[in-house]
C-alpha cells in the first residue's frame, strides 16, 4: 500500500478528523459531569477489568429494580413469564 495514494491519504485524514471530534466531545462531556460521578465510573471500570470485563452489581438491588418494573407493567404475569423464558434461554 502506497502512503501517497490520494484515497488512502483522504481516508487517513477522515479518520484523524473523526478522532479529533470524538476527543473534543469527550472533553465537553466530561466538563458537564459531576467529578464524583467520574470517580465512581472509574472505580467501576477498574473493578470490571479485575473481573474479566464483567461489571459488579448488587444482586438484591437488581432484583428489586426488576420487581418494581414488573409491578408497574400492565401485564405483569405475561411479562414475568417472557422474562423468565428469555433468561432461561440465555443461560443454557
Amino acid at each position: 500500500m502506497d502512503d501517497t495514494d490520494p484515497k488512502e491519504l483522504e481516508k487517513q485524514a477522515r479518520r484523524e478528523n473523526a478522532l479529533a471530534e470524538l476527543k473534543r466531545q469527550i472533553v465537553q462531556t466530561k466538563s458537564r459531569l459531576d467529578p464524583s460521578l467520574l470517580e465512581k465510573m472509574a472505580a467501576l471500570a477498574a473493578a470490571s477489568a479485575k473481573q474479566g470485563g464483567k461489571a459488579p452489581y448488587d444482586r438484591a438491588a437488581a432484583a428489586k429494580a426488576v420487581e418494581l418494573f414488573l409491578s408497574s407493567h400492565g401485564d405483569e404475569k405475561g411479562l414475568r413469564q417472557r422474562l423468565l423464558s428469555f433468561i432461561q434461554k440465555k443461560s443454557q
